[in-house]
């Protein structure tokens, strides 16, 4: 009896630390993709241009932004998979924050260049383990080509832990992208999109080259209150995502759809509060999982 109840004991214990061991691979294979969540949280998918209801009818403007601007986005954002993982579902709350300065100015009448810096920071309430801070650098150029625009960016992201004692990863996406904007009514826009991505990592576990597309549509209801809806599908392919201890090729391919609902009370100042769903399968099943949000943010803005 004594020795079942030792061997009981110590496969608990073997539990315990296996499902620990569990959770910090997690940690660290999923960081890429939970950081890219909550950047894209206060974010809208359209083109830079400034857009504005304008008029009783709620008719859709557009105005080029002016040169210099900095923003601060601070986010809710209920998750229902805090790990990114059918797995080790679980849910949390995360509290985001971040500050952006941007400069842009247009060339020969025809060619948009942009540049910026911002730094954020995401904590968790009840997995503060998966905290992380981060910093990242833009620049990049578009240009008009009849109903399309072209475009080139390049985003440069460092994403460390909560207290900036240990590098978590460092991402260099290169992106090319085609968008169009078209008119679906004097109250409604659509912006498909298509984009070519190759992402170089360090750790190089992260590297990537991914393929998107996808579109927002604009309804405009007053000159201050507007709804999105977004979706987009995306196809990832890993050079070498942890091979030794994964065994085989990392390939992703998933679908976000979400809502948003754009509030603008004063020209300084945006809220928005969407709901999402993402499906992401992979070739690794620890990364196969569905996730559901909902994630007010305010958006304060200063342009000279």
């Amino acid at each position: 009896m004594r020795h079942w109840i030792v061997s009981l004991i110590v496969a608990l214990m073997g539990l315990g630390f296996s499902s620990e061991s569990y959770g910090q691979e997690l940690k660290t294979q999923t960081i890429e993709q939970r950081a890219q969540h909550l950047q894209e949280a206060p974010a809208l998918a359209i083109p830079h241009e400034e857009f504005i209801p304008a008029g009783e009818d709620g008719l859709v403007l557009l105005r080029r932004p002016k040169l210099f601007a900095i923003e601060s986005n601070s986010s809710y954002q209920f998750t229902d998979n805090a790990f990114l993982s059918d797995k080790q579902k679980t849910h949390d709350h995360v509290l985001s924050q971040s500050v952006l300065v941007r400069a842009g100015t247009r060339i020969a009448q025809r060619v948009e260049v942009f540049a910026s810096g911002s730094g954020f920071i995401s904590r968790y309430r009840l997995n503060p383990g998966l905290d992380f801070n981060g910093v990242t650098g833009s620049a990049g150029a578009s240009m008009p080509l009849d109903r399309w625009v072209l475009s080139l960016r390049y985003d440069g992201s460092a994403i460390y832990d909560r207290n900036f004692n240990a590098h978590l990863v460092t991402l260099h996406t290169l992106e090319f992208n085609v968008s169009a904007t078209v008119g679906v009514s004097r109250t409604a826009v659509l912006y498909p999109f298509f984009s070519v991505l190759r992402v170089w990592a360090n750790p190089d576990d992260f590297s990537n080259t991914a393929l998107a597309a996808g579109g927002t549509l604009m309804h405009s209801f007053t000159p201050t209150l507007a709804a999105f809806l977004q979706g987009h599908v995306e196809s990832k392919f890993y050079d070498d995502f942890f091979e030794p201890s994964t065994l085989e090729a990392r390939h992703d391919y998933g679908a976000r759809l979400s809502a948003t609902l754009n509030w603008v009370p004063l020209e300084w100042m945006t809220v928005n509060v969407t709901a999402a769903i993402a499906r992401n399968e992979s070739t690794i099943s620890t990364l196969r999982y569905t996730n559901a949000l909902v994630f007010p943010s305010l958006q304060l803005f200063f342009r000279f």
